[in-house]
């Protein structure tokens, strides 16, 4: 399967990858390049001429592996980084896509983390690939066009345009999730794995471009991902109608507004370590679309992981040791989270991974036991607007920062470090409403000596430092999910 110019990008294919998406006359391609070895964005981009998306990803591919979204993405993104790869920290997210023209499966050999696939293995994938092609093309739809990743096999099916304007975006996305999973009761095995991409945000390889995966060697060498059975795209109406005709799971609440969270004001919003259990259904399982109480980022960051596979899964840990569930059931859940799309686990010792995360966590504890929800981690990922954005409030970052009691700790803080501590206490005093200002300001005053006046002026300073900070992340269009 592999041969010498496998090594070096094809910038015909790329650009028959560019074509065959016909994202076109819907919008724009992203564009996204990773550091390999989930060393995050090297660039980011927004395409909507052909020349400039061929030049960029064949040169990119030197930096890091080169993937564009499936879907288009909207023509106001253009702005952000037009026809060029910029140092953006994140691209579109699911909310930000407003038409599907296609979907693909993806399927990996399963193997030793962050390494390539050996020939044997990559012959098994596309084995099973052309099996599930041939069972599509039995129920009556267009054969999907086969692809070899890399590493791996995709199937790519060509949709008609469909808008996801109103509930077509939850009933669509309902149905690209219905039959991956499908695909995966049939074909999935103990060697062969199908991946969790059926969002509508989310990326894949260009083909054409070379796939680098661990150090790449006579036995597991790098490959330049290719078409096995050409780039010709037909319109699968048949798909569509089946994509449209799958149940849709009822909406999640407070979805519409992440940041608003209705929690008891308590002196601590964390349960103690294994007090609480996570949501089952009827039937026992648990409730994986919302196996407890979250928060908008939190659960976005459930759904859609995040480019940092292993801030992902601390994060859910973390998450899921404040709402006071045992190691036992965080281990189940956050296997189950890997396995459905992350892949962070895959042939390593997972178990042993959450556990120590876990260990971590808890020394994080404060005497009480509680431990803080990883508000500050999603805030600087771009998920959570709380502290970044004036207007936007969270009742659970106001339970958990408990502003007096961090005063208070200041008489215990050496002088050299009192700076460094003032900053997230004036951070939060910011997003309070100014008769509350006024208060924590009293209190700072008495307990560090600072004027009134210069404390309002280093709280300022430190909103727009770190609004700043922030600047080309608002910019990003949102989280995809590259898994």
């Amino acid at each position: 399967m592999t041969t010498p110019s496998d090594t070096t990008p094809d910038p015909d294919a790329i650009r028959a990858t560019w074509r065959w998406l016909a994202h076109a006359q819907h919008g724009v391609s992203e564009v996204r390049v990773i550091r390999p070895g989930g060393g995050g964005i090297v660039g980011l981009g927004f395409f909507d001429d052909e020349e400039a998306f061929v030049a960029a990803c064949a040169a990119a591919n030197a930096d890091g592996n080169v993937y564009v979204g499936i879907q288009p993405r909207p023509r106001r993104l253009l702005e952000l980084a037009p026809n060029v790869l910029r140092s953006l920290r994140t691209g579109a997210g699911s909310k930000d896509i407003e038409v599907v023209t296609a979907t693909v499966v993806d399927l990996d050999p399963v193997r030793p983390k962050d390494t390539a696939s050996t020939e044997d293995e990559l012959s098994l994938t596309l084995q099973v690939a052309e099996a599930a092609a041939a069972w599509c093309e039995a129920q009556g739809l267009v054969r999907p066009r086969l692809m070899m990743s890399g590493n791996g096999a995709q199937l790519w099916f060509a949709l008609p345009p469909q808008s996801l304007e109103g509930d077509r975006h939850e009933r669509v996305q309902a149905g690209l999730k219905a039959f991956e999973a499908e695909v995966r009761a049939r074909f999935q095995s103990e060697r062969v794995h199908v991946d969790s991409i059926h969002d509508v945000a989310r990326i894949i390889k260009v083909v054409g471009t070379v796939s680098r995966k661990g150090a790449g060697t006579a036995e597991r060498p790098h490959r330049a991902a290719r078409a096995l059975t050409g780039f010709e795209r037909v319109e699968d109406g048949g798909l569509q109608a089946r994509l449209l005709e799958a149940p849709v799971q009822p909406p999640v609440a407070n979805q519409a507004h992440p940041a608003q969270v209705a929690l008891p004001l308590a002196p601590s919003a964390s349960a103690p370590q294994g007090t609480m259990k996570a949501r089952r259904t009827e039937t026992g399982e648990y409730d994986w679309a919302r196996p407890v109480e979250m928060c908008g980022p939190v659960q976005r960051l459930w759904e859609q992981g995040a480019e940092d596979r292993s801030v992902a899964i601390f994060n859910m840990v973390r998450f899921f040791v404040h709402k006071g569930l045992g190691l036992d059931e965080i281990t189940e859940l956050v296997l189950e989270y890997d396995r459905r799309g992350l892949g962070k686990l895959k042939g390593r010792d997972g178990a042993g991974y959450i556990r120590k995360a876990y260990e971590k966590v808890v020394a994080t504890a404060r005497e009480d036991g509680a431990v803080a929800p990883p508000c500050h981690s999603l805030q600087g990922m771009g998920f959570c607007r709380v502290n970044r954005e004036p207007d936007v409030r969270c009742e659970l970052y106001d339970v958990v920062f408990d502003i007096e009691a961090a005063v208070e700790r200041l008489a215990t803080v050496p002088a050299q470090d009192v700076e460094y501590r003032l900053k997230p206490i004036l951070e939060a005093i910011a997003h309070r409403p100014p008769s509350a200002q006024e208060k924590y300001l009293g209190l700072l005053e008495v307990r560090t000596g600072l004027t009134a006046q210069k404390l309002r002026l280093t709280m300022a300073r430190a909103v727009r430092t770190q609004a700043a900070g922030e600047g080309a992340d608002t910019k990003g269009g949102g989280k995809s999910k590259q898994r």
